[in-house]
């Protein structure tokens, strides 16, 4: 779903074209694209609450498609940390 929505990014070094970041993010307004089904039982209670502080977090709120980014992974090689390597790569998003 995240790159369905084009909301993945990998961030490449210019000169030699390796991975130096990436983030895996999906609009918060849509449908969790995590098979919680899918995951490991260590990982479930997690997640479980997880989904349940979304949930919470939504109530009463009125979140709609393209105003909330949901991060579910964001990372940058500890070398080109300080850089502004991770947020560059949410405003791609």
């Amino acid at each position: 779903m995240a790159q369905r929505e084009e909301l993945t990014v990998i961030a490449r070094d210019k000169h030699s074209d390796k991975v130096i970041g990436a983030i895996i993010a999906a609009d918060f307004a849509s449908v969790s694209p995590l098979n919680i089904e899918n995951i490991s039982d260590k990982f479930k209670p997690v997640f479980e609450l997880l989904e349940e502080l979304e949930t919470r977090y939504k109530q009463g709120k009125d979140i709609r498609l393209g105003k909330y980014l949901h991060c579910y992974m964001l990372a940058v090689s500890p070398q080109r940390r300080g850089q502004k390597v991770a947020q560059k790569m949410i405003q791609a998003c």
